[in-house]
């Protein structure tokens, strides 16, 4: 039998958030993902400065598409400024603490670093999701 529906109609179901690729990572690359806290001994820092070191690469710009950072450690100048480049179809932010910085879908941002940063230093970032450390900006 028919029956009449009564109320508002459902909405139909929203589509799925933007996931991001997953690249596969280097035991390295995952060591330096790993920020050392405050309270980490020195030697563990000094550990992980050296992995930093040893990936840490200046490009043109640091690439944000996927939300899979090349290089994944960008090493930038405390006193200059950076670009951040996006070649998908939707926006992308840098995250560190509670600092947000957009680049627009399909473009490229200027950063300069003091936004950013206050002192030299190795610093995880998230993309689009700040606790989730995606990249880490060398800072010197």
């Amino acid at each position: 039998p028919f029956l009449p529906f009564l109320g508002t109609p459902p909405k139909p179901p929203a589509p799925p958030a933007y996931v991001a690729p997953q690249r596969t990572l280097t035991p390295d690359e995952r060591k330096v993902l790993n920020i050392p806290l405050h309270n980490t001994s020195a030697e563990e820092k000094q550990q992980h400065a050296a992995g930093v070191a040893k990936l840490a690469e200046t490009t043109q710009a640091l690439d944000v598409t996927g939300c899979k950072p090349d290089p994944l450690v960008y090493k930038v100048n405390l006193k200059g400024s950076f670009q951040v480049k996006n070649d998908d179809a939707i926006s992308h932010s840098i995250r560190y603490v509670t600092v947000k910085i957009m680049i627009p879908a399909r473009g490229t941002t200027t950063i300069q670093t003091s936004q950013l940063f206050k002192k030299a230093g190795d610093y995880g970032y998230g993309c689009d999701n700040p606790f989730a450390k995606m990249g880490v900006f060398m800072v010197r």
